[in-house]
């Protein structure tokens, strides 16, 4: 069983990589239609070509022309403008690439998600078996009674490739992840800018940097994070900008040396600040390391700008 949800508390982001979504929508119409979908034009597709949307779906098309209008010439992947514009509670992003997986215990992805983020996570204390809050389980023997009511879970991030598990599990506090920029879904008011985009930056580390910044974040807000279900089947599988740097391994080690350590301040209590306190270490201690860093950490800010914008203009 998965837990109620009002379906105006959440947006559904679709990235069109192709123009024709008949194939796509018809997929996953059992899964989707009792939410607001914003469908994102891939730049990559040109100006020219419009989409195709089966009727009978709520939805809203942003094309790459207004993609361009929101971030202007910003190095951001395209999958965050529907998270940056959505003014719901939780938003779920998926691009036209994902099909249901057909031996996915959950059968329901949407509604995996949703049950991910709705039932508590157990960051501090990781139980490498199952997850404690499923239907029919509970705790294993011994798990300390004062954590068995977890934290606020703000990130279900899917799985796409490999072998199917059925199961979901809690990243433990401290642990560094990858987050895939497709098949996952946010707490977009708790866990807010810190969802970063993938950028399209030259830098070591480029390509997972965002999942590295989110999982800080949520650590040190005391927010909890799932991986394992729901599973996709996708035809493309790059999940995030590949850079275009060899990257230099003592950059790499030092990246995921500050990521280890790196503690943000008690006074930093919302995502927003996290993100900006973030970026100011980034280039900090890592800008005299590879000169990539400093253009993450630009890029970081200049995110946080646009989210602030938008958030002032409703």
């Amino acid at each position: 069983m998965f837990p109620e949800v009002d379906p105006g508390e959440v947006d559904v982001v679709v990235v069109a990589l192709e123009p024709d979504l008949t194939a796509f929508i018809d997929e996953w119409q059992p899964f989707i239609s009792r939410f607001r979908v914003l469908i994102i034009q891939d730049p990559n597709l040109g100006a020219h070509k419009s989409l195709r949307v089966p009727p009978g779906l709520n939805h809203k098309i942003y094309t790459a022309a207004d993609a361009r209008g929101l971030l202007g010439n910003a190095a951001f992947a395209v999958s965050h403008v529907g998270y940056l514009v959505s003014d719901k509670r939780i938003v779920v992003i998926l691009d036209s690439s994902c099909r249901p997986h057909r031996s996915s215990g959950s059968g329901d992805p949407v509604a995996q998600h949703l049950t991910n983020l709705l039932t508590p996570a157990t960051p501090s204390y990781f139980n490498t078996l199952y997850d404690p809050y499923r239907s029919g389980v509970d705790f294993v023997r011994g798990y300390p009674f004062s954590l068995r009511g977890g934290v606020h879970c703000v990130l279900s991030s899917g799985l796409s490739e490999g072998q199917f598990v059925d199961a979901v599990i809690t990243v433990p506090a401290g642990a560094m992840m990858v987050v895939p920029a497709v098949n996952i879904a946010c707490d977009r008011r708790a866990l807010g800018p810190a969802l970063l985009p993938p950028f399209h930056v030259e830098a070591p580390l480029a390509e997972i940097w965002a999942g590295l910044c989110g999982k800080l974040v949520a650590d040190h807000l005391g927010l909890g994070v799932k991986s394992g279900l729901p599973y996709v089947a996708r035809s493309c599988t790059d999940i995030g900008p590949s850079s275009a740097v060899v990257s230099a391994a003592e950059a790499e080690r030092a990246a995921l040396e500050f990521f280890r350590t790196a503690r943000l301040p008690r006074t930093a209590v919302v995502a927003a600040d996290c993100v900006r306190l973030l970026a100011e270490l980034v280039r900090e201690r890592l800008g005299g390391v590879h000169p990539g860093f400093s253009l993450l950490a630009d890029a970081m800010l200049a995110w946080l700008d646009f989210w602030n914008a938008v958030e002032l203009s409703r």
